[in-house]
């Protein structure tokens, strides 16, 4: 898949994202990985 992509929880925090996902915004799975989706950067 050549779209990032996040998969949310029912509490918005991030579960997965795709590789693109983490080339786009340059970031990393530690960073994102069970935040809140409108706590990331």
């Amino acid at each position: 898949m050549r779209d990032p992509l996040l998969i949310l929880d029912a509490g918005l925090r991030v579960e997965r994202a795709n590789r693109t996902f983490y080339d786009f915004f340059r970031v990393t799975p530690a960073e994102t990985v069970g935040r809140r989706v409108y706590e990331l950067d």
